[in-house]
């Protein structure tokens, strides 16, 4: 299973590993991390599941589709919705930021 490396708001490191075929945000969910919140259970719907890739991490992932993109046509570059990210092998050693809660 990769290991992915969630860092929190508060800067705490939260390493998960998480099985193949799941979501990043099913994983941090799993893990215990309580401010990815999910609210519309995956469906790329509300943005409570941003997460920031930086630098070389954001190659690790593919790219955002139309939805997703939709979503996040006002954030930074880098951000990108967990629940829409399918956890796969290349990820191992991946890092993310959780994103600040817009509420």
């Amino acid at each position: 299973m990769p290991q992915i490396t969630f860092i929190t708001t508060a800067g705490a490191e939260i390493r998960a590993e998480i099985p193949l075929g799941l979501s990043l945000m099913r994983g941090a969910i799993e893990a215990g991390i309580d401010e990815i919140r999910a609210e519309c259970g995956g469906v790329a719907s509300c943005g409570t599941c941003k997460i920031i890739l930086e630098g070389a991490h954001q190659g690790k992932v593919p790219t955002a589709s139309a939805i997703e993109g939709s979503m996040l046509e006002d954030d930074p570059a880098g951000y990108r919705l967990s629940c829409q990210i399918v956890v796969d092998a290349a990820m191992d050693g991946l890092v993310v930021r959780v994103a600040p809660a817009e509420y």
